[in-house]
């Protein structure tokens, strides 16, 4: 996009006719002491199209939230003409700090420059580090010259993984709960003997065949089996974070997610992680390859899902047969979520409640820790934590 000085034309074109009016020797002058001028503008801006190349420091591609890097971009310049004023922004920086508007440089024959800007990541995605907004004057100011260039050099911003043992310290019924429960489950496949039946024992495995023939009700005796699981369901309803302008609150949820899901599949629990987005994923994690599946899912996905956490379990809770615990990741530990988990903790789940906000108070805290339900508040802004590599 080039922009022209409409005063300077405005003159330019009087000039002209009063050099066509007049025909002086003075008019001539004036006229060509601005034409110079004009023509020098031009063919400047014509070869600086294609006289600057950007290029980049050799830089990491694979950052953190909340890690910090120092970018460097290298401009090079082989015009033989002096600017008066270059502006060069780069749009991801930009896009993560708006109160940056680019650096102004001044560019001589065959000259180097090097620009630096300290960038933090608060947020996780893909940021296009090579694209560049070039603003420039000529040195007589008579054009003006935006250039939009792509060095194609991008960076990933992953969830930040953290050592979160020490929220646990001290709380090893939660740590026996999430990592060692084993509970006895019927293997339905699997009829180990008979017995009479006694008072409480479930009527759906009376034998009415033996019953009948011994005139006595007996019950199946089933196999057991021990398994060990934990289910995870993280909120991503894009209505509990619509007041979280920068992200922070749901960059702490996501975090600990994935710092949860990386210690449980180090000591080989059996997870699943159900994500209530826009559209649901359930991922299953026991491996670095599927570990990894989640982190590239949170790279590309943000917050968008229309459905609330307690509606989402609802519509997964025949999924959890075989998983003993579950957890919920949200933001807010609110009266609805209470309710409802006591009304599930019946069903012999055990349930640990993981949050930022706490609408119900200590009181409801106690309360859900009568029931055997466990609360714990993730820590906000985990960048004070240090990174781990998977």
């Amino acid at each position: 996009m080039i922009k022209i000085n409409l005063r300077y034309v405005l003159f330019l074109s009087i000039s002209f006719i009063f050099v066509y009016a007049l025909g002086e020797f003075l008019a001539y002058m004036i006229f060509y002491m601005l034409l110079v001028p004009f023509i020098l503008s031009f063919i400047t801006i014509i070869v600086l199209r294609f006289s600057v190349k950007i290029t980049h420091d050799n830089v990491s591609r694979y950052y953190s939230c909340g890690e910090k890097e120092i970018f460097s971009t290298y401009i090079t310049s082989k015009i033989p003409f002096l600017f008066t004023y270059c502006n060069i922004r780069n749009e991801a920086i930009h896009y993560i700090n708006r109160e940056y508007v680019g650096d102004a440089i001044t560019l001589f024959l065959n000259s180097n420059k090097i620009i630096s800007n300290e960038v933090k990541f608060l947020n996780r995605g893909k940021y296009d580090f090579g694209k560049y907004e070039i603003s420039f004057n000529d040195m007589f100011g008579i054009f003006q010259v935006t250039l939009k260039l792509d060095t194609g050099f991008y960076v990933k911003v992953y969830p930040r993984l953290y050592d979160i043992n020490f929220i646990f310290f001290n709380r090893n019924d939660i740590t026996n709960n999430m990592l060692s429960i084993k509970n006895n489950i019927c293997d339905l496949y699997s009829i180990r003997d008979m017995r009479k039946y006694t008072k409480g024992d479930d009527l759906r495995f009376i034998s009415w065949k033996v019953s009948a023939k011994l005139n006595e009700l007996y019950v199946k005796n089933f196999d057991r089996i021990y398994v060990q699981g934990f289910s995870i369901f993280l909120d991503m309803n894009k209505d509990v974070f619509s007041a979280d302008s920068k992200g922070v609150n749901e960059e702490s949820l996501i975090d600990f997610c994935v710092s949860l899901s990386y210690m449980l599949m180090k000591k080989n629990v059996k997870l699943y992680v159900y994500i209530n987005n826009k559209k649901s994923e359930i991922f299953k994690i026991n491996n670095s390859d599927q570990y990894n599946n989640l982190l590239k899912y949170f790279l590309e996905n943000k917050s968008e899902g229309i459905t609330s956490i307690i509606n989402y379990i609802n519509c997964q809770i025949f999924k959890l047969s075989m998983s003993l615990s579950l957890g919920i990741i949200t933001y807010t530990l609110s009266n609805f979520i209470e309710h409802y988990v006591v009304e599930i903790s019946e069903k012999m789940y055990s349930i640990i409640i993981f949050y930022i906000d706490n609408d119900i108070g200590n009181e409801g805290i106690s309360r859900l820790n009568k029931l055997g339900i466990s609360c714990i508040e993730i820590p906000k802004g985990s960048e004070e934590n240090e990174v781990m590599k998977p």
